[in-house]
């Protein structure tokens, strides 16, 4: 599955099924290894109601949220809020000069809650 930079403030608009409304959401961010930081901000929003505010540490983060708070409608949207960093600072002999967020390995709707 391939995976997605963020520049620090992404956002995702899902059209949604109202026969089959989602229940739960998973969220998994890595780091690659060369990349590693020691944490970083992550804010997750999904349709305004905060699921997640704190730190992630260079492990990478992987959670499953339950949407029972979250007010649903036609379509949900999901912003993924994050320190930035540029990535010529962090790898050796770099000149890329790209303002980059968090990588997005996988963000999953589900009609149940994980066990």
């Amino acid at each position: 599955m391939p995976v997605r930079w963020t520049n620090g403030a992404a956002k995702l608009v899902v059209p949604l099924n109202e026969e089959r409304m989602p229940k739960a959401m998973g969220v998994e961010i890595v780091l690659p290894e060369e990349m590693k930081v020691k944490q970083k901000k992550l804010k997750i929003l999904v349709n305004g109601y905060k699921l997640f505010d704190g730190q992630i540490s260079d492990e990478g983060y992987c959670q499953f949220f339950p949407l029972s708070h979250v007010p649903l409608g036609k379509q949900l949207t999901i912003e993924l809020l994050s320190d930035q960093h540029i990535l010529k600072n962090i790898l050796k002999d770099s000149n890329d000069e790209r303002t980059l967020g968090v990588m997005v390995k996988d963000i999953r709707l589900l009609e149940k809650i994980p066990d």
